[in-house]
């Protein structure tokens, strides 16, 4: 594996193995195949921002050792993952004992290469952790293999799910992985059966003989349509959802001094600035259609190709922005890529980032969403996917990310310091505004409201023992206050009633917990 870190070959004392750990490591903070931490635990705080985690957990398929055997409904997909791998190892070779012996053989001598890439230490033997490696790697493969089929009938829900779940940042295996399973399979496949790995793989320019291995070129066009080319490599599979989303501000290294945006969209348009979508044929081309369960179709229900070129017409006084399409699964996908860029690492940037920091600025309230909805801005594709919870996705998605750049400066900047456009501006500003204040108002009472009441409900109601036991604890209550009145003119009958009140008191504190 060139420059993927030297190993140690001439170990003869255990003992010295972790210092061949640590001179792996190091060889991985400049490659180009494998990256060393690129794969981590999302940071607390970007998870408490989504709630209770679940953008960051697998539903269906844990891969790699962060979401191996931690769950109970995880193992049922297991079964899956044998059946994958031996349609992989055993259907073009004829030979598995010979196949499963190479590859098992081979991700081995590579695992201090694949535990560098993980931010933690892995509590793992080596052969258990070959051996996790192997199945995941083995299962990934074949399953990226079928989805080039394109025009063959899929199981729409579990494919969905699987990509979803392969977009999470805890739950990914690093790509050195399938390039060394899919090189090691293509010299074992005879001449017919070669080109059904063919359509992942590519010769490589970096090693002798131009060995043939998975190329995420040839992956990121078979699956998701992306023409563009990966000099800098590619780490994992979330890396490669990544990468499919070009940056127009890439070269412009997107500036140092990121502004907020401090206007939303509403005030934008009372000030006369008008908001349009920038006509595109890659968003508006993402069909939706139902009627087929094809891998052609569910791939493009999972795509979503984020353009990021956003412009501001000071002399036009036009804010154009390309549509952004939400899907069911798009909060879950744009949330582990903001917690990937959180990483820090300088290849990858904050594209992402800085663009959910520019639409939480411009969606303050369900009134700025229904404007960027009107103006094709905002393209929901699921009906089931209501207003008030997109408008709390752009307010929470961006919290906990503190690094950012400052690509939409200068846009920013305009909108920020625009002024009314003259006695119609101003009337439209006054009369307009109080408006839409008045309604991110109610939006934010009903919000706390329900918050509350849904705390309540999860706290004191969440079984019928606890409902009967606030019933009865709010009676007695009710009861000892009405006697503590009448008994104020006594002290004995006062006194005993302030304890009664007390003991009533206690036992709606203990039903919080559990009655």
């Amino acid at each position: 594996m060139p420059g993927a870190g030297t190993q140690y070959k001439d170990v003869h004392d255990p003992d010295d193995k972790w210092i061949a750990d640590i001179e792996t490591a190091l060889g991985c903070v400049h490659d180009d195949e494998v990256k060393t931490g690129s794969i981590c635990r999302v940071p607390e705080k970007i998870r408490r921002a989504e709630g209770k985690g679940y953008s960051y957990r697998p539903k269906l398929v844990a891969m790699g050792p962060f979401h191996r055997g931690t769950r109970s409904d995880l193992q049922i997909n297991e079964l899956t993952k044998w059946q994958f791998m031996h349609s992989l190892l055993a259907g073009p070779t004829q030979n598995n004992s010979s196949t499963l012996h190479k590859c098992s053989k081979a991700i081995k001598e590579i695992g201090s290469i694949i535990r560098a890439s993980y931010g933690e230490k892995i509590e793992m033997g080596e052969e258990e952790f070959a051996r996790m490696m192997l199945l995941d790697g083995c299962y990934l493969l074949e399953f990226l293999l079928r989805l080039t089929k394109h025009e063959e009938r899929v199981d729409q829900k579990y494919v969905l799910q699987v990509l979803t779940d392969l977009t999470l940042l805890e739950n990914q295996i690093p790509f050195v992985v399938l390039t060394t399973l899919s090189s090691i399979l293509f010299e074992l496949l005879d001449a017919a059966e070669q080109p059904k790995l063919a359509s992942l793989c590519a010769p490589s320019q970096q090693q002798v003989g131009h060995k043939v291995k998975l190329s995420p070129k040839n992956t990121a066009q078979s699956l998701f349509e992306c023409n563009d080319d990966f000099p800098e490599g590619v780490y994992h599979f979330l890396h490669l959802i990544h990468l499919c989303s070009p940056d127009p501000y890439r070269e412009e290294q997107g500036g140092k001094d990121p502004l907020k945006l401090q206007r939303c969209a509403r005030k934008l348009q009372a000030l006369g600035i008008t908001i349009k979508a920038k006509a595109t044929q890659t968003n508006d081309a993402q069909g939706d259609d139902q009627s087929e369960e094809t891998a052609a179709s569910v791939l493009r229900k999972f795509v979503d190709k984020f353009e990021f070129k956003i412009e501001f017409n000071k002399e036009e006084r036009e804010l154009t922005i390309p549509p952004l399409h939400i899907k069911e699964r798009t909060q879950v996908k744009w949330r582990n890529l903001i917690a990937w860029e959180q990483i820090g690492l300088p290849e990858v940037g904050y594209k992402f980032t800085s663009y959910a920091y520019f639409f939480k600025g411009l969606v303050c309230s369900v009134h700025d969403l229904k404007l960027l909805k009107q103006e094709g801005v905002i393209k929901v594709d699921n009906e089931a996917i209501k207003d008030e919870d997109l408008v709390k996705m752009f307010q929470t998605i961006t919290t906990g990310a503190e690094q950012r750049d400052g690509r939409y400066g200068t846009v920013c900047q305009g909108l920020n310091a625009a002024e009314w456009n003259g006695m119609a501006g101003c009337c439209a500003l006054m009369f307009r505004m109080p408006w839409h204040y008045w309604r991110r108002f109610l939006e934010w009472l009903q919000h706390g409201l329900m918050t509350w009441l849904r705390t309540f409900v999860d706290i004191y109601l969440g079984t019928p023992w606890k409902i009967v036991g606030v019933i009865v604890g709010a009676i007695v209550l009710a009861l000892t206050i009405t006697q503590t009145v009448y008994a104020v003119r006594d002290p004995v009958r006062f006194r005993r009633a302030c304890g009664e009140l007390i003991m009533s008191t206690w036992m709606l504190a203990l039903n919080k917990n559990d009655v």
